[in-house]
């Protein structure tokens, strides 16, 4: 549900994309196993 999700996609394909000799990209997005910010994370975003 993250909102920068779609547009972390893209700039990772364009990136991928401008490397000599890659013509396709294809990202997929996983959520098995969750992400857990760490402590020092969390005090910092202040969650």
């Amino acid at each position: 549900m993250c909102p920068y999700g779609p547009m972390l996609i893209e700039e990772i394909k364009s990136k991928v994309s401008g490397i000599k000799g890659i013509k396709e990209v294809e990202v997929e997005v996983t959520f098995d196993p969750p992400w857990e910010p760490s402590e020092q994370l969390r005090a910092t975003l202040g969650v």
